[in-house]
């Protein structure tokens, strides 16, 4: 697009003019006056404005009509079919599958492909021997592999989410931007199977007293092992209770006490079950007197769990202090990102900044592990 006027002086100027593809203007509108008289050629480039951003956007807007007029019709047959009800006979009702079950047969199906390929792997088997801790509180799994097959399956689902982002964007995806979100699903189950497991073996520590206590009463009124522990299941509410189910279950099958208590003692992993074990095992081939033997238990665990009583009363303070410092780092990422957000900009744009970001994340860590192996009291 070529225009001529009357300018005093344009030294090869480009003009760039977006327009609004609803509205499609591309007006121009310029003034020029002065004394003198030239001529200028002015080069106008017209830019689409047609952003990956405001085409998702627009997805976002239909989906969100078919969601509404999907459920607008639903409510309509549901509220059709109470009125018709009445007058109808109700047919033979059909199995079906509902979606969670669906979906739950479609994440059974892909992991056990997974857990095959994990099988012949030796590293993956050792993997999934560290795994084997957190069955109890894994809920679907039962074994380190299922769960090493559940990791790897949200990894490759968060690549794929990832991959169609951009899609959707009309970019390409970098090796950065794969690796990331597939390390991010892989660990993601970690964070959540650790936090759960830690409160799982503080509830089994707070109640193993309890059990103890109610065995111990067992054994003074003539009952034997495999009575006492019935009692505990049937008395014992919680994970300890249910532990002790699963032994009254284990002996329904025929297993020896010290068999259960071994395998008690493997998956709670508590000095003091592996304790019980221990005197169970001595007492059942050597004998002896098993009440006094877990009156002295009893009142081991009651010394301990006391101190460790007094022992969170008196560090509590310093503990809030040191989760404060590992917050402040973070505080301040923030605070300065609310005023300037283009301030930490060059740390993930600039080599330098990335390797200086490196190190002060190897510090933080270093920080973090340094700081918790001086609060932490064994007692």
């Amino acid at each position: 697009m070529v225009k001529s006027g009357y300018f005093n002086s344009f030294n090869n100027q480009d003009i760039d003019i977006s327009f609004s593809p609803l509205t499609n203007v591309r007006d121009l509108t310029y003034v020029v006056s002065d004394t003198n008289v030239a001529n200028q050629d002015i080069s106008v480039t017209v830019k689409d404005t047609w952003s990956p951003l405001f085409i998702l956007q627009i997805i976002i807007v239909i989906c969100i009509l078919m969601i509404g007029i999907f459920v607008f019709n639903f409510v309509k047959n549901l509220r059709l079919e109470k009125r018709i009800s009445p007058f109808t006979i109700e047919p033979k009702l059909v199995q079906k599958k509902s979606f969670s079950d669906g979906m739950f047969e479609f994440y059974h199906d892909i992991t056990s492909k997974i857990e095959k390929l994990i099988n012949k792997s030796a590293f993956a088997k050792k993997y999934s021997a560290y795994l084997n801790k957190y069955i109890p509180v894994s809920g679907i799994n039962h074994t380190g592999e299922q769960i090493l097959a559940g990791k790897v399956f949200i990894s490759i689902a968060f690549m794929l989410i990832a991959v169609v982002a951009k899609i959707i964007q009309f970019e390409l995806i970098s090796v950065y931007e794969l690796v990331f979100p597939a390390l991010i699903g892989f660990f993601i189950l970690d964070g959540i199977y650790f936090v759960k497991y830690r409160l799982y073996r503080s509830r089994i520590e707070n109640d193993l007293l309890s059990a103890i206590i109610v065995m111990n009463n067992a054994f003074k009124s003539g009952r034997s092992i495999i009575q006492a522990i019935d009692i505990v299941s049937k008395e014992i509410e919680g994970d300890i209770g249910k532990e002790f189910q699963k032994m009254n279950l284990e002996l329904s099958y025929g297993l020896d006490i010290e068999t259960i208590f071994k395998r008690f003692a493997e998956r709670i992993q508590i000095e003091e079950v592996s304790y019980l074990t221990a005197s169970l095992t001595i007492l059942n081939k050597t004998g002896g007197n098993i009440i006094e033997v877990f009156s002295s238990i009893e009142k081991n665990l009651f010394n301990k769990k006391k101190l460790r009583l007094e022992l969170k009363s008196l560090t509590s303070s310093s503990k809030f202090i040191v989760y404060i410092l590992f917050a402040v780092p973070f505080l301040f990422v923030l605070f300065i990102s609310i005023i300037n957000q283009d301030y930490f900009i060059p740390f993930i744009t600039s080599t330098l900044g990335m390797i200086l970001l490196g190190f002060m994340v190897v510090y933080y860590i270093i920080f973090v592990v340094v700081v918790r192996k001086v609060m932490k009291v064994v007692i």
